[in-house]
């Protein structure tokens, strides 16, 4: 069964645990590679932000077809929210005039009123915590450019596929494909994701802890998770009593409408949101129901007892 969590995906293409770094400096080769693989499989994830910060660069790669996020956002204060410093769309830029709908819902998640509401990766989003490292890993970005450090080409990417992770268990993995012969450059592009520690939903790792794209050929690979980022936010994968089991919440692009996966976790189909059977084990929720009823959330359905 594709698991769903809240962090994600709503179209377009949510810890309690501490992050890992994986060591560097003098260890062997095979064993740094060793316990980059073990984190991998782990993908730490503190306060739901790793998988929710995948989830906001899945779902902007997906809508503007590029990652310049300098270019797309800008940080302000919002007094009418306890004065967190967030990120919004420019004016200008690729995510100008709700272009993006899916990234704009993510970033709604910045919202401290829903801190502790939405599941990303088995985790609770600490809403304040992910403001802060998206609005962290901003002003990283801004540092480099003034520095001309980390810099990357002007590019072109296409969410071609989506399908099982091989990276987190249980998740899904986007593929985007590029116009350069080394996506991996990209990885600078994408440099905004792994402030305050490593991302393996983004990133893997080599024994410096330098962090690098999966890629495939002119292909570069992301895992999202699922929910708000256009991977779906269920799977239609039957249980024992032949309900369909769905996830914390999904994102629905029209307000109707939310994808499922199918159990081979590849096969997607549209279903009506509102009222969809759904499990959502973290808020000890079994036999509930898909609603859209936090104004905080414009497009996100969430899982409540009925």
């Amino acid at each position: 069964m594709t698991k769903f969590v809240p962090a994600i995906i709503a179209a377009a293409a949510m810890s309690t645990l501490a992050g890992c770094v994986a060591e560097s400096g003098d260890m062997p080769a095979d064993e740094a590679t060793s316990q980059d693989s073990e984190l991998a499989s782990q993908c730490p994830n503190p306060n739901g932000t790793n998988a929710a910060i995948a989830a906001f660069a899945a779902a902007y790669g997906t809508e503007a077809h590029q990652w310049q996020i300098l270019n797309d956002f800008e940080e302000y204060r919002d007094y009418g929210d306890n004065y967190q410093m967030k990120l919004r769309p420019k004016s200008t830029g690729k995510c100008a005039n709700n272009a993006c709908p899916n990234t704009m819902e993510i970033l709604r998640y910045q919202s401290t009123k829903l801190d502790q509401q939405l599941v990303f990766d088995g985790q609770f989003l600490s809403t304040w915590n992910f403001a802060s490292r998206l609005v962290t890993g901003y002003d990283n970005m801004l540092t480099y450019r003034a520095g001309n450090r980390y810099t990357f080409p002007a590019h072109s990417i296409s969410m071609i596929a989506s399908g099982p992770s091989a990276t987190c268990t249980g998740n899904t993995d986007f593929t985007y494909s590029t116009n350069l012969s080394n996506p991996d450059v990209l990885v600078n592009a994408l440099r905004f994701a792994d402030g305050n520690g490593v991302n393996y939903h983004l990133f893997t790792y080599d024994a410096q802890n330098v962090p690098h794209l999966r890629t495939s050929g002119m292909n570069a690979i992301i895992d999202p998770t699922g929910g708000t980022s256009g991977d779906s936010s269920t799977s239609s994968s039957s249980t024992g009593t032949g309900t369909l089991a769905a996830g914390c919440q999904g994102y629905s692009a029209d307000k109707v409408k939310i994808k499922v996966y199918q159990a081979d976790g590849v096969t997607q189909t549209m279903v009506d949101a509102n009222g969809y059977p759904c499990n959502c084990s973290l808020k000890n929720i079994s036999g509930g129901k898909m609603r859209l009823d936090d104004p905080y959330a414009a497009s996100t359905y969430f899982c409540r007892t009925q």
